[in-house]
């Protein structure tokens, strides 16, 4: 019986080589990128594929190509693998969209093979992938109580297979009590299935009946650590939390390829590989997918395409996002002029931090003093955390959060 199965599975391995077929993502955080490993400068610079990809890259645009991540997959996320190499897939993300320099859109992805299991192979072991595998953020959105959802909002410990899941991760709903949830889920190394019991203070229902701007606004509050000591580190195309953070030190670390060519790259030393945190882009699509908010946008330049324009100044609300060249900000406190963001190392940040206006933008204090800088087409001046000039922009734009 073992020797036939061996022989289906290698049948059936075959076969999802030469078609697109649906996976879901087994490890709690993994690497994404725009492009095949093997042409990356970390490759030229010798290591492992996706052994080590930095928090963030330097201050040089060369140095733009020494971080190839662009985005994060997290356990449980459905995906379709549409090419397969010898250690990587290309994956189709089911809840991510972007739009690269050249105004086109994407929805893939490459990653490590070992990463994703194919939903064939677990049902060859015998899992049903719909009890365990949640459904996608849409079908989610279009029928809530068939698909019932608990996400995540901050890390968790699987106490039997030790792994830490991401804020943001989804589980299929099976019951709840006064005080826990309960999810399925699947050991991947067992081949069985587990009845997972979770504090209902670390998890969401997607049946929730909250303001849902109120909540994305409250969990980004969380990830900033505005009323504690403790944050979301920046993570350039980050899209995960296993850890909060509560050491402010990082480094400026250079590399050499093979062809004697120099690249810096920001790494917070104390945190461990994969980098889990969030670039600010990442940081609205995971939060606003966590309260069941109808966003896909992966980067700033196509929120900026789809999310509505704002019209008036009184029609700044909280939850509402800043579109800056390259970064978003969410409106935080609009009484008092507070955004939040995922600002720069290369600014003296590299971390989710709430701000007061003026400490964001040179002489802007009050969303009054923004709107007419934005009404009347004015440069805006960015400010590292010392009070100096980082960069002045041109263009901006103020967009409502669809909630």
């Amino acid at each position: 019986m073992k020797k036939r199965f061996t022989f289906l599975a290698l049948l059936l391995l075959f076969t999802l080589q030469t078609q697109t077929y649906e996976a879901v993502i087994i490890k709690p955080v993994v690497d994404a990128l725009g492009q095949p490993y093997s042409q990356t400068t970390l490759n030229a610079c010798g290591f492992a594929p996706y052994n080590f990809i930095p928090h963030s890259f330097g201050s040089l645009k060369s140095d733009r190509t020494v971080c190839p991540r662009i985005h994060q997959f997290i356990f449980n996320e459905r995906v379709n693998v549409i090419k397969e190499t010898h250690d990587e897939v290309l994956v189709e993300s089911k809840d991510s969209v972007y739009l690269d320099s050249g105004s086109n859109t994407h929805q893939t992805y490459w990653i490590a093979k070992e990463s994703v299991c194919a939903l064939h192979e677990l049902e060859l072991n015998g899992i049903n992938p719909n009890r365990c595998i949640p459904s996608t953020l849409d079908q989610q959105l279009s029928q809530p109580m068939v698909h019932r959802v608990i996400t995540l909002l901050i890390p968790f410990v699987n106490p039997i297979t030790k792994q830490t899941y991401s804020a943001g991760t989804r589980f299929v709903y099976v019951g709840d009590d006064i005080t826990s949830w309960y999810v399925n889920t699947f050991n991947i190394h067992s081949f069985q299935t587990q009845v997972l019991q979770l504090p209902k203070k670390v998890g969401l229902d997607s049946y929730h009946n909250q303001d849902q701007r109120s909540l994305f606004v409250k969990i980004i509050k969380l990830y900033a650590g505005s009323n504690s000591h403790y944050f979301a580190p920046l993570v350039f195309g980050g899209s995960s939390l296993t850890a909060f953070c509560d050491n402010d030190a990082f480094d400026l670390v250079s590399i050499i390829d093979k062809k004697g060519e120099e690249y810096t790259y920001w790494v917070r030393k104390a945190l461990k590989h994969p980098a889990s945190g969030f670039d600010a882009s990442s940081l609205v699509l995971r939060a606003a997918q966590i309260v069941g908010i109808n966003y896909h946008y992966k980067n700033s330049k196509t929120a900026a395409q789809f999310l509505p324009v704002i019209q008036a100044a009184r029609d700044i609300q909280i939850g509402d996002i800043i579109y800056i060249p390259g970064s978003l900000l969410v409106i935080s406190d609009v009484k008092n002029n507070t955004a939040i963001t995922a600002y720069s190392y290369a600014a003296g940040y590299g971390r989710v931090i709430e701000l007061p206006l003026h400490k964001i933008f040179k002489d802007i204090h009050t969303y009054d003093e923004l709107w007419h800088h934005y009404y009347n087409n004015l440069p805006l001046t960015i400010l590292t955390k010392d009070g100096n000039k980082s960069r002045t922009i041109n263009t901006f734009s103020i967009h409502k959060l669809p909630a």
